[in-house]
């Protein structure tokens, strides 16, 4: 159930709200305009002129050369939304239900189908939203954070039948041992039979940082930063059948049995985080680069839980607390704690509003 949470990508699309000391947008009437002097004139802010004050220069320096100071000079606390789309490589489950048209619906049988498993799921496009907030310092540090989660996954499968098609939950029988399988649905065995699957996942972080300046200009900001990351996801996959026995060799004619398995991983990411950041302004336009790695503990815990309810008829209902999958030798709640680590390289476009 676990699996990497890495490697997703995104597709970030930002408005960036700015805002000057004083609440207001920075205008012309805030800095007059100043005239301008050559690009070759103004080079990068050296060791001996510390990165302390975002005073607009007389240019925009070596990297933004071209935009007017004025439209350039940073604000001291800025906010930004962004619009994220997401794709993941989702997790593979084993086949859970299946049929066959001539024989048991085990796995072994080359005539079996599988109706649902033996597959990837959760790989569809999600939609998510990201909240940075930005404030600076009287000594030129900046302190911010960062908020962002997605859509919850789903994959979801629901099928009943009277016997034709039959219907199967595929296990491995270490009693036999072989390929077998549990008919929720079969000619002269069960009727009425079902199955109802339902898979999630979630996943939302948070981020706080400190970025210190190493390079400025009126228009272009380099920063190393340092902080504090968190990520959670939860992974979870309900499974429960109901089925009619109708052979009488078992179990009375008419008796009802309902299986439950329920599995939930839960993971948690805490570390600290180290990077650069990048701040390039034309104009209203924003080019924003960050690099940054995380590293520190993850969390994993896994919580399994079955049960089959049995009901005879004019009898009350008898539940064990076992299902199919989740048995008494792996049912409960267990932890871990392993060295984790996070990449994460940001490349935003945005247009301050």
């Amino acid at each position: 159930m676990y699996k990497h949470f890495l490697s997703w990508g995104h597709l970030a699309l930002a408005a960036t709200v700015a805002i000057s000391a004083h609440g207001a947008d920075v205008s012309a009437q805030d800095h007059p305009r100043k005239s301008t002097v050559p690009f070759l004139d103004a080079p990068p802010q050296s060791a001996a002129e510390p990165c302390r004050s975002r005073v607009c220069q007389e240019t925009c320096g070596w990297i933004s050369d071209g935009c007017c100071a004025e439209e350039c000079c940073f604000p001291k606390t800025t906010a930004r939304l962004e619009y994220l789309m997401w794709w993941g490589r989702g997790q593979n489950i084993p086949s859970l239900v299946t049929t066959n048209p001539n024989a048991l619906p085990v796995l072994s049988d080359p005539g079996t189908v599988t109706l649902f498993g033996n597959q990837s799921i959760q790989q569809n496009l999600r939609s998510g939203i990201r909240i940075t907030l930005n404030h600076e310092l009287e000594d030129g540090s900046l302190i911010g954070g960062r908020f962002w989660a997605l859509e919850q996954a789903r994959a979801n499968y629901l099928n009943s039948s009277n016997g034709s098609p039959n219907l199967g939950i595929p296990f491995f029988n270490t009693q036999l041992p072989g390929e077998d399988a549990v008919l929720v649905a079969f000619p002269g065995r069960t009727t009425d039979g079902s199955v109802n699957i339902r898979t999630g996942n979630e996943i939302l972080g948070t981020d706080a940082w400190i970025r210190r300046c190493i390079a400025r200009d009126a228009c272009f900001q380099m920063d190393w930063l340092a902080g504090y990351q968190f990520v959670r996801i939860n992974d979870s996959l309900f499974m429960n059948s109901a089925a009619t026995d109708i052979s009488g060799t078992l179990l009375p004619i008419g008796t009802v049995i309902q299986v439950s398995d329920n599995f939930r991983t839960h993971i948690e990411f805490h570390g600290g985080t180290l990077g650069l950041g990048v701040d390039n302004r034309y104009g209203p336009w924003q080019l924003d680069l960050l690099a940054k790695l995380a590293i520190g503990n993850m969390r994993q815990t896994v919580d399994v839980r079955g049960s089959t309810t049995v009901t005879e008829p004019n009898l009350a209902p008898v539940t064990s607390p076992s299902g199919l999958f989740a048995q008494g030798t792996n049912s409960g709640v267990r932890s871990r704690n392993r060295l984790a680590f996070i990449p994460e390289i940001n490349c935003t476009l945005g247009l301050r509003i």
